[in-house]
């Protein structure tokens, strides 16, 4: 059987979904469900790419993605393998855990970015799990509304920002909308090969995008920058620090920057563990456990200088231009 053929470009909207193998279930607990969305917003953050809705259901999941960089491929393939690996080692199981590979709909952003949206929290009214949207606790439809702070990492306002300029207003416009929406189906005949949903124009562009392989639809400005390797990150510690690039490996200095760095290489750079380990000669096992033990003081109610300077970085990070 042929592979999807896979479209990719910057700015591109993408309606995202896939299957248990079998269609098995593969959220089989809350702790399931969480893991998944901290990996997914991993992902968000290490490929520049945003998230505008979401529904995890017990055995398929739908994500609607704008990617900034021509790389859904990669930051799919981080997602899925990464929470893969953890359901397998945590439920001790062999096999596959999702049915193929993922499928990805690219999306006509001018005439189906809501309809698609409302699609996705529509998904677990249609399968009758429950009767009114938002209450489905496993999706981005409560965040729309006000209702669930804890999804933040979702950008609502692309959507919202039409209804009103108010926040408040706006999503109460909305949970108007989803609670009355009778399209709980996308159009099938807006699909196009399998690959894109969108009107004639769109279609049209597709099908030349196929063609030339090269040609980009839309050019938008990247967000960030589209490499931040460890040099990136050795300038970003060592300024917030106020310590020397050529004294960051240096005693005293070491095993504090070691750990900090480790942490932002782990968290969001696109090296693997092998790759940030050849840095510190280290094996890719001893990298997971220096990340994990930071995350745990993170994590903690006690205050140290180590929490204190990742806070600050990461608030530096996160800055579309941050200072180096």
């Amino acid at each position: 059987m042929a592979r999807q053929l896979r479209i990719e470009y910057e700015g591109a909207h993408y309606h995202v979904f896939a299957r248990g193998e079998r269609k098995d279930t593969f959220f089989l607990s809350k702790q399931d469900y969480e893991i998944f969305i901290e990996k997914l917003q991993d992902m968000l953050i290490k490929f520049n790419v945003e998230c505008c809705a979401f529904a995890l259901m017990p055995n398929h999941y739908h994500l609607y993605l704008i990617t900034h960089e021509a790389n859904l491929t990669k930051a799919m393939h981080y997602l899925n393998s990464s929470y893969t690996n953890w359901f397998k080692i945590k439920h001790e199981i062999v096999g596959h855990v999702f049915q193929g590979r993922y499928k990805a709909i690219v999306v006509d952003k001018d005439n189906y970015f809501f309809r698609v949206i409302d699609y996705i929290h529509l998904n677990p009214v249609e399968a009758k799990i429950v009767k009114i949207a938002w209450e489905y606790p496993w999706s981005s439809c409560g965040f729309y509304i006000g209702k669930d702070r804890k999804f933040h990492f979702v950008n609502k306002f692309n959507y919202l920002s039409t209804l009103s300029n108010e926040i408040k207003k706006a999503e109460l416009e909305y949970k108007n909308i989803i609670s009355k929406s009778k399209d709980k189906k996308l159009p099938h005949r807006d699909l196009f090969k399998g690959i894109a949903l969108g009107k004639k124009n769109f279609k049209n562009k597709i099908e030349e995008f196929i063609k030339k392989e090269k040609e980009n639809i839309y050019v938008p400005a990247t967000v960030m920058n589209k490499k931040r390797d460890s040099n990136f990150f050795v300038s970003l510690i060592s300024k917030n620090l106020n310590i020397e690039e050529k004294n960051f490996f240096d005693k005293p200095y070491k095993k504090h920057c070691n750990k900090i760095l480790i942490y932002f290489l782990k968290k969001y750079s696109r090296m693997n563990n092998i790759e940030i380990g050849d840095l510190f000669k280290i094996g890719p096992s001893t990298v997971s456990d220096h990340f994990n033990n930071v995350k745990k003081i993170l994590n903690s109610d006690n205050i140290s200088s180590l929490k204190k300077h990742i806070r600050k970085i990461e608030t530096e990070y996160r800055r579309p231009d941050p200072v180096i």
